[in-house]
């Protein structure tokens, strides 16, 4: 049995595998945990493989590619979560008009009347765009 085969083999038997897939597909700095490490080098493989890395994007559902490539025009995913996914109790913020400037602000901003505007992203420090991420 090929190197590749064995490591395909052995992540399709982890029960995580599917929730994980995307994190392994990306391999966006670090590996997911699976506790004892057993799947740690079969991941490592599929993600520096280039026959494996076109096996396990197969394996990505559509859905989730989309998601992906929305969340890559970002300056971090918990923005793209914050302006795009978040829920009632959570941060979410948009672009909007300020006295004639677009100025990003906690979306509930209108509501509040406080200085609730931002020109750096929270999270991870990056300049705000002066547009939307993804255009519509």
């Amino acid at each position: 049995m090929s190197e590749c085969v064995k490591h395909r083999k052995s992540l399709d038997t982890w029960e995580a595998f599917e929730r994980l897939i995307d994190v392994i597909w990306l391999g966006s700095g670090g590996l997911p945990c699976d506790k004892d490490g057993k799947y740690k080098n079969d991941v490592l493989h599929v993600q520096t493989c280039e026959s494996c890395k076109a096996w396990i994007e197969e394996k990505v559902p559509t859905e989730i590619k989309k998601r992906t490539e929305r969340l890559k025009k970002y300056c971090c995913p918990v923005m793209f979560g914050a302006v795009e996914e978040s829920r009632d109790g959570e941060l979410n913020l948009k672009l909007m008009n300020f006295q004639g400037d677009p100025v990003w602000a906690v979306r509930n901003f209108d509501h509040l009347g406080s200085n609730l505007l931002f020109s750096y992203c929270p999270w991870c420090g990056s300049k705000l765009p002066n547009k939307p991420f993804i255009e519509t």
